[in-house]
């Protein structure tokens, strides 16, 4: 019959200093994401602003085109405008005589 293998056995100190320094190893690590998680979180709330400012600037544009759509519809073709003059001279000197 074998022998099983005795495993060497750890004192309650040894064993509550290594599972504090685990613990502790653990808490760095942990501390390092959240650095870097709230690094993340201010780099898309600059975003966020970036993209909310480009909105406006687009909306503003828009209601510009919109303006200019609107007054180049009213203005007159040029060639229109000397037809419609040469016309109205001509009711002028009929009108005088």
């Amino acid at each position: 019959m074998k022998k099983k293998a005795e495993q060497p056995k750890h004192s309650d100190a040894e064993m509550k200093r290594y599972l504090g320094s685990l613990a502790e190893h653990f808490d760095h690590r942990f501390d390092a994401v959240i650095e870097q998680f709230s690094g993340i979180n201010r780099k898309l709330d600059a975003q966020r602003e970036v993209v909310g400012e480009l909105k406006e600037d687009s909306d503003i544009s828009k209601v510009n085109m919109e303006i200019v759509k609107s007054g180049l519809a009213k203005k007159v073709d040029y060639q229109e405008f000397l037809a419609l003059e040469k016309r109205v001279r001509l009711v002028e000197t009929k009108l005088r005589h």
